[in-house]
């Protein structure tokens, strides 16, 4: 099997391409992901531009460019928390 050469998608490519409006968007919910130390961090994709390219895929299908904003919920074990430091007026005033 041949491989087959990855291709090029330049700044230009995406000011070419055609913005498409999103006319239908289902509810995709949030990725719930466990790391080692027993964080556990929600991450939902909010997708806020899509570019349909004048480019094209080796099967034929569009290449699209999709912005987006990941938002992020962490969930930290309360042993890795360390204490905020204190940011009360009388804790930053400075001595003279």
């Amino acid at each position: 099997m041949t491989a087959i050469p990855a291709m090029q998608i330049t700044p230009d490519d995406i000011l070419r391409g055609k913005p498409q409006k999103i006319v239908e968007e289902e509810e995709a919910g949030w990725t719930k992901i466990k790391v080692e130390d027993g964080t556990v961090i929600w991450i939902k994709l909010i997708v806020t531009a899509i570019v349909k390219l004048e480019k094209y895929n080796p099967d034929g299908t569009p290449i699209y460019s999709i912005q987006s904003q990941n938002l992020t919920r962490n969930f930290v074990p309360d042993n890795l928390r360390r204490k905020p430091p204190d940011i009360t007026p009388a804790a930053n005033k400075l001595t003279t």
